[in-house]
């Protein structure tokens, strides 16, 4: 049995990572010029717009919110007004095929750090991430590839966008809907944090990882 497992895992994992790379970023590049309204030329976020930086995130992960976006998980009842919007432009995509180009494309932008916007006690935050944050999303905020569509990397994320998120979390505006798994896992760790200072000292950790 074991050699017949020495044969075929690795032609499994072989076409799970076949599975990832189905995008034409040519392809996808025409999708993102409504993207980038809001999220930048660069996929690059931007704060006036309220929509967050892009080009850390990993291709499956992309798809798997877009899908939800489309559906109504994300961006439905409840949600916050940037989710809505999100859940909207998501609809202009075809199908899945264009989901996968335009994240094909995003991965195929060059990326930049974005700078610190909000302010935290990092050693705080770094308690609060290794208790409750790291299982998932690495000990360096790196995401878990293994998993597919979540949980993804936090490093070179928005810090605003991260709070944001938390914060809907918490509400309700995100995670509530039955469908969206990862979503209601993430709300019950957010719960978790004790307050809003929290979340900061959370947030500030992991901007403080991309500088290390």
């Amino acid at each position: 049995m074991r050699s017949i497992w020495k044969v075929f895992l690795p032609l499994l994992l072989f076409f799970n990572d076949f599975a990832y790379a189905q995008g034409d970023p040519q392809a996808g590049k025409a999708h993102f010029i409504v993207c980038a309204n809001c999220h930048g030329d660069a996929g690059q976020g931007n704060a006036t717009t309220g929509a967050p930086r892009l080009t850390h995130l990993r291709e499956d992960y992309i798809v798997a919110q877009l899908t939800k976006f489309k559906a109504r998980i994300r961006g439905g009842d409840g949600a916050g007004p940037h989710a809505m919007q999100m859940s909207a432009i998501a609809t202009t995509l075809p199908d899945e095929q264009a989901m996968w180009d335009v994240a094909a494309y995003i991965g195929s932008l060059e990326e930049h750090l974005p700078d610190a916007t909000i302010e935290g006690n990092v050693q705080l935050g770094a308690d609060y991430y290794n208790q409750y944050c790291g299982a998932c999303h690495g000990a360096r905020a790196q995401g878990n590839p293994a998993i597919k569509g979540s949980p993804p990397p936090l490093i070179g994320a928005n810090d605003w966008y991260l709070v944001r998120q938390l914060k809907e979390l918490r509400r309700g505006g995100r995670g509530a809907h039955i469908e969206d798994k990862s979503g209601r896992q993430m709300a019950v760790m957010a719960e978790v944090l004790p307050s809003d200072q929290a979340i900061y000292d959370v947030v500030a950790y992991i901007h403080s990882l991309g500088s290390n």
